[in-house]
């Protein structure tokens, strides 16, 4: 009987999944906003709008490609990168969430 419910719930939640558009076993989406938080938040505030530690960075006007090597590589001095800290999509999705800020709240 416990086989059988094991069973009948692993098969409710591949379904659940695939429905969502999401492959069975997949790793839940990053939420860019929380990781802001958590690695640039200090520095650059909530939502990017501080500047007194570190650059503004709400409607900055870097690329996006440059945002992006800019979280990996760093800026000498001033900021360390996070190449070996964040994987290949945090750093993207990263990247899109600083572009998405506004510039203005």
């Amino acid at each position: 009987m416990l086989r059988f419910a094991a069973l009948l719930m692993a098969l409710c939640c591949a379904s659940l999944a695939a429905a969502a558009g999401e492959p069975a076993g997949a790793p839940p989406p990053i939420n860019a906003k929380k990781l802001f938080a958590r690695h640039c938040g200090w520095c650059h505030g909530a939502f990017g709008l501080a500047a007194d530690k570190a650059p503004r960075l709400a409607g900055t006007a870097m690329t996006e490609e440059q945002v992006r090597a800019r979280i990996e590589d760093g800026a000498p001095g001033e900021m360390p990168g996070f190449a070996n800290t964040l994987s290949t999509e945090q750093v993207e999705a990263l990247a899109r969430y600083i572009k998405s800020l506004p510039a203005a709240p």
